[in-house]
């Protein structure tokens, strides 16, 4: 069961929200509070899964809730409930780490099925059902294989507009300021939030990207070495040959003979 709270100054949105059946989804809501500020202060004494909080709020309102979450609680999920449609509201929010989105009135269908993507999103967080399921414990999915399993996993929507990106863009000359450019955010700010979502560096997820078409590449096809690696974004021959290794243990050589 994962814990809820409400953040909303409207009594009637935060009683009527409280007394939702949130059971039936896994879900559990603990508290609400009527700005930012209440909200924090509750959250040093409770374990808070997911945060559905209004943006026009007084004391703190929301989007300064969700600056705060963000540096505090990052693994906080954070869904915006508000009346406002505009987007310079929606750009902001997406740098603040929010990824979803209830406008008022709340319709109930669209609270019950963001509630099964949250819920398969910690489930996954927590290890139940995970990409780890299957193997030895202690055990870790490595290489390739793990990253295949990224969109099935609901990260937030720069992070997802970048792991995007790279699928798309990868034989190019990428660089982490083309793709920050994209997604409108900093390069620190999106550096250290791929990183925390995805638990790998931008260069790192790239490169897995890359050395996954090289494989299909030099299994499928009668390119040469160079030439395979021009096709996956490597101007370097040998500097491809050594990221192949690390990442599969082998030469491409050794693993087209394989």
């Amino acid at each position: 069961m994962y814990n809820i709270m409400i953040v909303d100054d409207e009594d009637i949105i935060c009683d009527g929200l409280m007394s939702f059946d949130w059971e039936s989804y896994g879900f559990k809501a603990v508290c609400s509070a009527s700005d930012g500020a209440e909200a924090l202060s509750l959250m040093k004494n409770l374990k808070i899964d997911v945060i559905i909080t209004d943006i026009k709020m007084p004391v703190m309102d929301g989007l300064n809730l969700c600056t705060h979450i963000n540096r505090m609680y990052p693994t906080c999920k954070i869904v915006l409930l508000s009346g406002y449609k505009e987007f310079e509201y929606a750009k902001t929010a997406i740098s603040l780490g929010v990824s979803e989105y209830l406008l008022k009135p709340v319709n109930m269908n669209e609270l019950t099925g963001l509630l099964k993507k949250l819920k398969k999103q910690l489930d996954r967080e927590h290890g139940v059902n995970d990409m780890n399921e299957g193997l030895v414990p202690g055990e870790k999915s490595d290489g390739i294989g793990q990253h295949q399993n990224f969109t099935d996993v609901k990260y937030s929507f720069a992070v997802q507009k970048t792991i995007d990106y790279i699928r798309k863009h990868y034989p190019e000359k990428l660089t982490l300021h083309d793709v920050a450019e994209n997604v409108q955010l900093s390069e620190g700010y999106l550096c250290a939030r791929f990183s925390r979502e995805t638990g790998k560096g931008f260069l790192e997820f790239l490169n897995e990207v890359r050395i996954e078409q090289a494989k299909i590449l030099l299994k499928q096809t009668n390119l040469k070495v160079y030439e395979i690696a021009e096709k996956v974004g490597y101007s370097n021959t040998k500097y491809f040959t050594d990221v192949f290794k690390k990442i599969t243990g082998m030469t491409p050589l050794k693993f087209k003979e394989s």
